[in-house]
C-alpha cells in the first residue's frame, strides 16, 4: 500500500442526499470521512491533470496506454482500490471507534464495554445473530462515530476516545441560489455543512497501485472544488486484533452482502453523486457508516478486531 497525506487549505465539502431545494430547511449536511470511491475519483482526476489530458480527451479516448492502465476508462469503475481514510493528529494516527464498542452513561467509568455473541434461548432476536453488551451501571451509551488511536485501538480506554470536534469543525456556509444562467435568484438562500480541519491534523489514505503520480501537489476532493495539497508518506502498519468480527474504515454500501454480516451500525446514510461520464446525477444509495462492525470480511477497506 502506498500512503499519501492530504491537507485542504479551506474547507472540505461533501454533500449528503439532503434536498437543496426552497422550503422550511435549507440545510445540506456534510459526509465524513469520504467514500473511497470519491478519492479515488479526485486522485484520477488530479492524474489527467497533470499529464495534461483534458476532460474531453479522456473521453474520447486520447490518452496514453500507461495512463489509461492507471486512471481507468471513462464510466468504468477505478482500477486501483482505496484504504482509508484515517486521520492524523500531531504526528498521531486515529482511526473511527467500532459501534459495538459502549460505556456507562450516566458516570466516568473509564472501561469500554463491547458487545459479544451469546447463546441463550432466553433473549429474542429477529436473526440468527445473537450479541450483547452488559455494563456496571443501569444504562450505556454507544460510542460509535468517534476516533481513537492507534495505540490503544486494541485495548480501549474512555479517556482514549475522541470526538469529531478534536480533528475538525462544522462551518455553515449561506449563499444565494442560482438560475440556469448563473444569476442570483432573488430570496433563494441554501446553506451547506462543511468541514474545517485543525491546523495539527490531516487525512490519510492508501492505494494498492504505485500510480504515475507526482510525489506531492494540488488535489481537488469533495464539492465545490475544495482543493488541498497532498504529499507522499511513509508506510502505515493498520492495527489487526483476532476476534473475527471486521470494521469497516469508511462508509460501505448496505447491500445484502453487508446486510447479512452486519453485527453493528449506526444511522444509515444516504449518498449519490456527480457521473462525470454520464453527465447526471448517480442513483440514490444507502451506505453504513465508518466504524459499522461485520461478522466477515466483505470488503477490502476492513480491520479485523
Amino acid at each position: 500500500m502506498i500512503w499519501y497525506a492530504f491537507k485542504p487549505v479551506d474547507t472540505l465539502f461533501f454533500k449528503s442526499a439532503a434536498q437543496a431545494e426552497k422550503g422550511q430547511d435549507h440545510e445540506a449536511l456534510s459526509i465524513f470521512p469520504p467514500t473511497p470511491h470519491t478519492i479515488a475519483g479526485a486522485l484520477r482526476t488530479t492524474l489527467l491533470r497533470q499529464h495534461e489530458v483534458s476532460i474531453e480527451d479522456y473521453r474520447k479516448g486520447n490518452v496514453s496506454k500507461e495512463l489509461e492502465e492507471a486512471v481507468g476508462r471513462p464510466g468504468s469503475l477505478s482500477p486501483f482500490e482505496v484504504t482509508g481514510p484515517i486521520l492524523e493528529k500531531n504526528n498521531e494516527l486515529f482511526l473511527p471507534t467500532p459501534y459495538h464498542w459502549f460505556v456507562d452513561k450516566y458516570s466516568q467509568n473509564e472501561t469500554v464495554y463491547t458487545a459479544k455473541p451469546v447463546e441463550s434461548d432466553l433473549l429474542y432476536f429477529p436473526s440468527e445473530k445473537k450479541y450483547w453488551v452488559k455494563g456496571t451501571d443501569s444504562e450505556l451509551e454507544n460510542v460509535g462515530g468517534m476516533w481513537i488511536n492507534f495505540r490503544n485501538f486494541l485495548n480501549p480506554s474512555r479517556k482514549y476516545l475522541c470526538p469529531n470536534d478534536n480533528f475538525f469543525q462544522d462551518e455553515i456556509r449561506t449563499g444565494n441560489a442560482l438560475s440556469i444562467s448563473k444569476t442570483v435568484i432573488e430570496g433563494h438562500l441554501y446553506s451547506f455543512t462543511h468541514i474545517r480541519f485543525n491546523e495539527d491534523t490531516r487525512l490519510l489514505f492508501a492505494v494498492n497501485k504505485n500510480l504515475p503520480l507526482a510525489k506531492e501537489g494540488i488535489l481537488t476532493l469533495g464539492g465545490e472544488q475544495r482543493f488541498g495539497n497532498y504529499r507522499l508518506t511513509g508506510n502505515i502498519e493498520l492495527p489487526k486484533g483476532n476476534t473475527g468480527l471486521y470494521m469497516s474504515l469508511t462508509l460501505l454500501k448496505a447491500d445484502k452482502n453487508a446486510q447479512k454480516a452486519l453485527v453493528a451500525t449506526g444511522k444509515l446514510i444516504f449518498r449519490g453523486g456527480w457521473d462525470l461520464h454520464i453527465g447526471f446525477h448517480k442513483p440514490m444509495e444507502a451506505y453504513y457508516p465508518a466504524g459499522s462492525v461485520f461478522d466477515e470480511k466483505i470488503d477490502n477497506n476492513m480491520i479485523e478486531l
